[in-house]
């Protein structure tokens, strides 16, 4: 049986939804899973129609038997219009994903986001807000049954932990919470700071409930939000600062106030839930998780593995959405824990079609073909050595929204003034850190702490006694978010790590994900040629096994 796990496009009283997608699972595997927006070409498309079509080119099948759909803002659909699709719960999908996704057999699962489902049996509303609805969701996972145990900000008008950053991040300048992490970066820049903000706490706490110290908001005027939770703390200077006079100073004040609060609440929440069940380990999903800042410190103060999947956003929900629709078919969960990332659609690429590609172009290059792996790793080696930027694309596209090395950009993280070249390259602003790619057998020598984690959902303390050696890839605040793992995990992409490390004695490059500003990552051999067509500052691009050389 197919059995499809999919995200709506808009809410049944027509808001639309972004950051769609589509997975597949056939005979209890998850096969295939992949982003809207990767087919669409148009960042954080929400549906789930050309994701989906290419799923189906992948499996050689031509209809779905179920289709299990998910949305938010709006109570449970209890059917559909039509008698393939159901309906699943926007949380629990987000925990379905972290536990099932997790390996673990024991687990507090935590999801946080902006909001869920609305929890009330009443009729949909574009005034989602002003009734219960899902913000912060906790779950048992014990020997593969998940177990709601409770939820928190759920009364009409409450902002919770989402919703507070998503505010802010409207409030310090960018018009989309899909840019909370520029937040969480600036947070991390200039000074290094420990401790406190001069700021009181945002929330307060009794019997371990978070309570919001303001009353209500307006989804639709984050600004004013952001405003009310800084009077509430007597910072209206900061307000007046950078909203009258633009001060970066007191730009960046808020963000570190904001980060701080968004930490310290969750650290203290999960604590409490540990403490209840008596269990030791974390899941973490829904878009908060993707707060690597929050995480590091989880594990740190807490002293729990914290698991987070790499499709943490609603993207991921339609994984989430499938491992609920086969639980409600058969009873069990189908088998995910131990696959891969690289879910999305395989391109076989040949001389001919490359060589097509780069002619409709226009772009005056060189193609290479090599027969021997071990040549082409030799090769890139070289030119990231010699300080090139490479652009990077492998094999089947990956699941989640960090670059894991099938759809890379790559350079080497010595040279002090890459970043600010990529930067510029993706035009993004210079507080912007850049994550890392690093063997599991040289995480001790570049980081405090550091295990397996393959996934780029965690940042790691960088050893202060290296940090020279890797400038371009350490944030002000002393961290890296890497991507530390064993060769089985991506054979291919740790083998060139392997020949850079014979080439530099270093086992780790800069890794950053192979799209243009404001484009989501690129999807076919077609769309990185155009790509690198329209990016001079780059020389070098790796479709497979061939490697094009721009002509100087």
């Amino acid at each position: 049986m197919i059995i499809v796990g999919a995200n709506t496009g808009e809410t049944s009283f027509g808001k639309p939804l972004r950051d769609g997608g589509a997975a597949i699972i056939a005979d209890g595997q998850l096969i295939y899973a992949s982003a809207e927006e990767r087919h669409t070409g148009v960042k954080a498309s929400g549906g789930y129609n050309a994701a989906l079509a290419a799923g189906m080119v992948t499996l050689g099948a031509k209809h779905t038997e179920k289709v299990f759909l998910s949305s938010c803002c709006e109570p449970i659909l209890e059917a559909s219009r039509h008698e393939e699709h159901e309906y699943v719960d926007h949380h629990k999908s987000h925990a379905a994903l972290a536990y099932y996704g997790s390996g673990l057999s024991e687990a507090l699962v935590v999801v946080c986001d902006a909001g869920g489902n609305v929890v009330e049996k009443s009729p949909a509303t574009r005034n989602w807000w002003m009734h219960q609805r899902q913000q912060l969701s906790i779950y048992s996972g014990r020997h593969g049954k998940l177990t709601d145990l409770g939820s928190h900000f759920l009364e009409p008008m409450s902002c919770g932990l989402g919703e507070m950053y998503r505010a802010f991040t409207y409030f310090l300048g960018w018009n989309s919470g899909r840019q909370a992490g520029k937040v969480m970066a600036l947070a991390g820049a200039g000074e290094r700071l420990a401790g406190k903000p001069d700021a009181a706490d945002f929330y307060s706490f009794s019997d371990g409930l978070p309570i919001s110290k303001i009353s209500s908001f307006d989804p639709y005027n984050p600004s004013e939000t952001a405003r009310n939770f800084l009077r509430s703390v007597r910072r209206d200077d900061l307000v007046r600062a950078w909203e009258n006079h633009r001060d970066d100073a007191a730009r960046l004040e808020v963000a570190k106030i904001v980060q701080w609060n968004l930490e310290t609440a969750l650290s203290r929440i999960v604590k409490n839930w540990l403490a209840i069940t008596g269990l030791s380990s974390v899941c973490f999903s829904g878009g908060v998780a993707l707060n690597c800042t929050a995480v590091r410190r989880l594990e740190d103060e807490l002293g729990c593995y914290v698991f987070v999947p790499p499709g943490s956003g609603d993207n991921g929900q339609s994984v989430g959405n499938a491992i609920l629709g086969h639980l409600r078919i058969y009873g069990r969960a189908p088998e995910i824990a131990s696959q891969p990332v690289f879910l999305g659609k395989e391109y076989r690429s040949n001389l001919n079609q490359i060589q097509t590609l780069i002619r409709d172009s226009g772009v005056r290059a060189r193609i290479r073909k090599f027969e021997d792996r071990k040549s082409l790793h030799e090769t890139i080696a070289e030119r990231l050595f010699d300080g090139e930027v490479v652009f990077w694309f492998q094999g089947r596209g990956e699941f989640g929204a960090r670059a894991l090395g099938n759809r890379s950009i790559l350079a080497s993280p010595r040279p002090p003034l890459i970043g600010k070249r990529l930067n510029d390259l993706k035009r993004r602003e210079t507080f912007n850190p850049f994550a890392a790619s690093c063997l599991f057998e040289d995480k001790d020598r570049f980081f405090k702490g550091a295990e397996n984690s393959p996934y780029m959902t965690k940042s790691f303390k960088v050893r202060p006694e290296v940090e020279h050696e890797i400038p371009a890839v350490v944030h002000d605040d002393g961290t890296c978010r890497a991507q530390i793992f064993k060769r089985d995990f991506n054979p291919i992409f740790f083998d060139l790590l392997v020949a850079f490390k014979r080439k530099t004695d270093f086992g780790i490059l800069l890794n950053t994900s192979l799209n243009g500003s404001g484009k989501p990552i690129v999807e076919t051999p077609g769309d990185v040629v155009k790509l690198f067509a329209a990016t001079h500052e780059v020389s070098v691009l790796v479709i497979d096994d061939f490697v094009i050389e721009r002509a100087l």
